[in-house]
């Protein structure tokens, strides 16, 4: 009998993230890119209970997929059960196929014969609330740093030959973080209170979670939230990026056990969502390994 492979695919009632195993997809064979990455492109998107939706193209059909920056892969909608692949949620679980596109565009990104990953997203269509045709990982924005406006509603794919950004210092204060990337996944570290933790970061996300096994130790710096009737499900009074405060952050706890196992040195202590932290822009620079964050001077929670 052949032993299925297990990738994870950690999910609440509101939050989707999808992990690859490491070396099956997305790393070593992401396609043949028909351009070169050079040139600079923006898609608009719509906000869809804090994720990022966006049109791209699998095979000349268009369709509407989730931008997911902590998935290493692409995935596409399939058929319930085929397949040989089990998907390991902590909410649900399901089973999926590997697949081989012939040709995929999103805005100025052209690829040709790409793996993907295939299977039925009915159960993350009701997460979302719409339906989607799939996600787009890592694979396919491994060329471009990444540039998301949530105040433009509009995705930037920064190629070698970008612009320079101008965005206002005076008008914004503006957080540059060291960032770590591994299998094609990016973590940044963040603080609660002199304790560092580091974090998935994701746009597939829209709220943050930490690993169960940090719920003891932070329960006298987290609430029960009262309005939700998701189990684990917090409300942490105070994180921090640099000089800059996040309050009332909600978060899950999950077992993040099988995302720990397969990365392979690097400790994951949780996953960030990008929306939790209601920034104006999130520049993802994988050239410098930074991530710069821009708040408005009026939005902003807390500056210390």
């Amino acid at each position: 009998m052949q032993t299925k492979r297990i990738y994870q695919l950690f999910s609440s009632l509101i939050m989707f993230i999808l992990m690859g195993q490491v070396g099956l997809l997305g790393s070593d064979s992401p396609g043949k890119y028909i351009n070169n990455g050079t040139e600079s492109f923006s898609i608009n998107f719509d906000l869809v209970n804090g994720l990022i939706l966006l049109e791209a193209s699998v095979d000349h059909i268009r369709g509407k997929y989730i931008l997911d920056t902590g998935c290493s892969f692409i995935a596409i909608d399939g058929v319930e059960g085929k397949g040989d692949i089990e998907l390991s949620s902590t909410e649900f679980s399901a089973t999926a196929s590997e697949t081989n596109l012939a040709k995929f565009e999103l805005g100025g990104i052209k690829m040709e014969n790409i793996e993907a990953l295939e299977f039925d997203m009915k159960k993350i269509e009701a997460i979302v609330g719409t339906d989607i045709d799939g996600l787009i990982g890592t694979q396919a924005m491994m060329n471009y740093n990444i540039l998301i406006d949530y105040t433009e509603m509009k995705v930037s794919f920064l190629g070698e030959q970008s612009p320079q950004l101008n965005i206002n210092s005076l008008s914004h204060t503006i957080i540059k973080s060291a960032m770590t990337t591994h299998d094609n996944q990016s973590s940044i570290d963040v603080q609660i209170q002199d304790q560092s933790y580091t974090l998935l970061l994701d746009s597939g996300a829209n709220i943050s979670v930490f690993d169960f096994s940090y719920k003891k130790s932070l329960k006298h710096l987290h609430q029960k939230n009262k309005s939700s009737i998701i189990a684990d499900d917090y409300i942490i009074e105070e994180l921090s990026l640099d000089r800059v405060t996040i309050k009332d952050m909600a978060v899950l706890y999950r077992d993040l056990s099988l995302l720990q196992d397969n990365r392979s040195g690097q400790k994951i202590d949780g996953i960030l969502s990008l929306t939790s932290l209601d920034a104006d822009k999130v520049l993802i620079d994988y050239t410098n390994s930074q991530v710069i964050f821009f708040w408005a001077h009026e939005d902003i929670a807390a500056v210390e």
